[in-house]
């Protein structure tokens, strides 16, 4: 299994161990699966990477931070309740990784 597949729609399925993993936008899924398979080195790297990219541009919007990358035949975008819902699904999993 890749340690940091970050094609959309097929991370959780190529990661199944990962908990949440399709709830969070591809900027973050190599990020969420080092955390959690416990891989330092890449978790460093890819920790440096954002905050670099935050000091540069600031924060993120918020679709870059969490989504649902499953493919979805309508095409409809994210609603902002489903936003809201997976803000706090993503919130759930990082804690619970950092226990």
């Amino acid at each position: 299994m890749p340690t940091g597949a970050t094609t959309a729609g097929t991370d959780c399925f190529e990661n199944p161990d990962v908990p949440g993993l399709c709830h969070v936008a591809p900027a973050a899924k190599k990020t969420l699966i080092a955390r959690y398979r416990r891989d330092d080195e890449t978790l460093k790297a890819e920790q440096s990477k954002q905050t670099a990219n935050y000091e540069l541009h600031g924060p993120p919007p918020m679709a870059q931070v969490a989504s649902h990358s499953h493919p979805s035949s309508s095409g409809d975008k994210v609603s902002a309740a489903a936003a809201s819902k997976i803000s706090t699904i993503a919130s759930a999993v990082a804690k619970t990784l950092d226990k």
